[in-house]
């Protein structure tokens, strides 16, 4: 029948395909697993729509915008993950959109364009819920977009907001992009403006501001010049093959770069050395932090670079794209099949795997247990923040309980926190603490606290 319908230009293939798209796209982001990326994202909106203070009531390792533009939209709406969850989906259709108006921007051939929108959502498929990477990214995408617009006369002063709003989402992909504009202005001798600087100051000043009024700027600044450089190196050590596998993409990715000059006898033009510099800033997100997910944020970028330069027209690419999200798509249904959907206030409609339910639950009962004797609970494990929102309360000041999340002072901090409250009550869960990720706290719990007579307890 489709057949039918398109042979007499009843129905469009691109109709079609963009329906089916925004269908599968939306189903699997609004039914994935719950994440603890989200939920420590999630919490941090909730403290702040709380009138708390990032990095003074509460630690985060990164810039603060992504969580502030959350607080808003639980206020407006209602205190439901699945509100951030629309909310991140809305990014994902306009940074597909944007991916497609590049393309054609830069003349790539109707196949090829719908090739990098579905390879941009095939990264999205393994990672469908809030979080700040893909807000990030649209801005990315964004900034690309404004740099290939008007080779003649750039938005300067979007292009400085955009970066400054960057640099506010996640400070490192951020002072990347910054270094990269600055590079490409100067390769293409574009003079600079102050309309730039201007834009950069008006996306800057009112988050220094608002720090300032609030009595944490020095808190503020500390995440620019030294918070996150510990959390590095902390997990730069977990990545012992990150080096070499940078490496190899690297030497893969020159390869190309000579072999594309060297069958086209071409040059790299400008705007191949503006994607090159996009593509340097995008591998940033895999630092330190090495995976699929973070190395498949390149792609889409990589691949516009082969593209362009090749001015090849081929269907097999896309037609492997979509049998890749096809692929994802059954994996997604086998990952969701324990899952079922619970009355965890926060919660509603987000599916959980049957056997965290009980864990929640098992933990939820003795902490509230504990609270009403007059005790001060602390969970020792990496999804404390996730007992903390079906507890609706705040809990620690960490609500990452990861290397490099505790703020300048590491465990040290916490385990002060446990070493001076009489009351504490420190629960380590056998099924979902990772002692390697606190190896201090937990030694210091099971060598000091049944001495003093407090206990810890492994549920």
């Amino acid at each position: 029948m489709y057949w039918l319908l398109r042979k007499y230009k009843i129905v469009r293939f691109e109709y079609v395909f963009v329906v089916l798209l925004v269908l599968f796209v939306s189903f699997i982001s609004l039914r994935a697993n719950i994440n603890m990326d989200e939920i420590w994202t999630y919490q941090f909106a909730r403290r702040i729509s709380a009138h708390q203070v990032p990095y003074r009531d509460f630690f985060m390792i990164v810039s603060p915008l992504k969580a502030q533009i959350d607080s808003v939209l639980l206020r407006i709406y209602s205190d439901q993950l699945i509100v951030l969850r629309g909310f991140t989906l809305m990014i994902a259709f306009l940074n597909g959109f944007l991916w497609w108006q590049v393309s054609v921007k830069l003349g790539l051939s109707k196949a090829n364009s719908y090739f990098l929108v579905c390879l941009y959502y095939f990264s999205f498929s393994y990672l469908p819920i809030n979080n700040y990477n893909w807000l990030c990214l649209l801005f990315v995408t964004y900034l690309l977009f404004l740099l290939i617009f008007d080779k003649e006369k750039y938005p300067a002063f979007l292009i400085g907001l955009i970066t400054a709003l960057l640099l506010l989402t996640k400070q490192n992909i951020g002072l990347y992009m910054l270094f990269a504009i600055i590079s490409h202005f100067w390769m293409t001798r574009y003079p600079f403006s102050l309309y730039s600087l201007l834009g950069f100051m008006v996306g800057l000043v009112p988050e220094i501001i608002y720090f300032l009024i609030r009595g944490a700027l020095k808190n503020f600044l500390q995440i620019f010049y030294s918070t996150w450089i510990p959390f590095f190196k902390t997990y730069s050590k977990w990545n012992p093959h990150l080096l070499i596998i940078l490496l190899l993409l690297l030497l893969f990715f020159s390869f190309t770069l000579i072999l594309i000059s060297t069958r086209k006898n071409i040059q790299i033009n400008s705007t191949s050395r503006l994607i090159i510099l996009f593509i340097l800033v995008v591998l940033g997100f895999s630092f330190p932090i090495f995976d699929f997910i973070h190395f498949s944020f390149v792609l889409p970028f990589l691949f516009l670079f082969i593209l362009l330069n090749m001015k090849s027209t081929t269907k097999i690419l896309l037609w492997i794209i979509i049998c890749f999200l096809v692929f994802r798509g059954f994996s997604w249904f086998n990952s969701i099949k324990n899952s079922v959907d619970t009355n965890f206030l926060h919660l509603n409609a987000i599916p959980i795997d049957r056997e965290l339910v009980y864990s929640i639950a098992a933990v939820t009962d003795f902490e509230n247990e504990q609270i009403t004797q007059g005790n001060h609970p602390y969970v020792i494990d990496y999804k404390n923040v996730l007992f903390d929102v079906v507890m609706n309360r705040f809990g620690l000041k960490y609500d990452s309980m990861l290397k490099g999340n505790f703020g300048i002072s590491g465990e040290q901090g916490l385990i002060n926190m446990i070493a001076t409250d009489r009351k504490a009550v420190v629960i380590i869960h056998k099924n979902y603490s990772n002692q390697k990720e606190q190896t201090a706290i937990t030694e210091y719990v099971k060598t000091h606290l049944q001495k003093k007579n407090r206990f810890w307890k492994d549920i």
